[in-house]
């Protein structure tokens, strides 16, 4: 750690957020490992209360609720209730012969209405705020990722007469960003497969 503050001592503050950063990226590893340990311990834990025989059946009921929530969200890393989790499984059986489950992960993360899913009839539908941020997300992902190749680009031209700390900061900070809009962005992308995969199916059941 000592070694993280000499460049603050020594005014030097780009090289600071770079080595912050970098540490930052090392560590990431170790603390995902550790969430994943406390949900995988949680859901164990469950189970364990779920072989009491004097449970009551409503409580039961509950907590098996938990346990399949919690063990989707480790599997695929989406939080869900326990009727979105069933619509999530309605929808895969209907459109998996054509695309692949993260288009279903994708639609779900945006939280959609799913009364009438039992319909085959049912469509994917967002709220305006949510088509109006996906374009938004799209849009600012592709003006940071141009910015932070830019800037990467730059570094590397003048880093065989200077050190530009300031312009690698920038670049990584804008990839970063731009990656995760752009990918916020795309789960828009996902919901128009998914429903033109939906009309399909309901064409083939009739």
């Amino acid at each position: 750690m000592e070694a993280l503050y000499a460049p603050i001592k020594d005014g030097n503050y780009e090289a600071f957020f770079i080595m912050l950063i970098i540490l930052i990226v090392l560590q990431l590893p170790n603390i995902l490992g550790v969430i994943g340990a406390y949900k995988k311990r949680r859901i164990n834990e469950l189970n364990q209360i779920l072989l009491n025989e004097h449970l009551a059946n409503k409580l039961k009921r509950h907590l098996q609720d938990e346990v399949q929530t919690e063990s989707f969200k480790i599997a695929h890393g989406v939080t869900v209730s326990s009727p979105m989790l069933e619509a999530t499984l309605t929808l895969k059986e209907r459109v998996s012969k054509e695309l692949a489950f993260r288009h279903v992960l994708n639609c779900v993360r945006l939280q959609p209405a799913i009364d009438g899913i039992e319909s085959l009839g049912y469509r994917v539908q967002l709220r305006l705020f949510d088509y109006v941020y996906g374009a938004y997300n799209l849009f600012g992902g592709i003006v940071l990722l141009t910015t932070g190749v830019a800037a990467g680009m730059s570094f590397l031209i003048g880093l065989s007469e200077t050190f530009q700390g300031s312009l690698l900061i920038i670049s990584l900070l804008a990839l970063s960003g731009g990656a995760y809009s752009f990918r916020e962005g795309s789960l828009l992308v996902s919901v128009y497969h998914v429903n033109r995969a939906l009309e399909r199916f309901e064409k083939l059941s009739l």
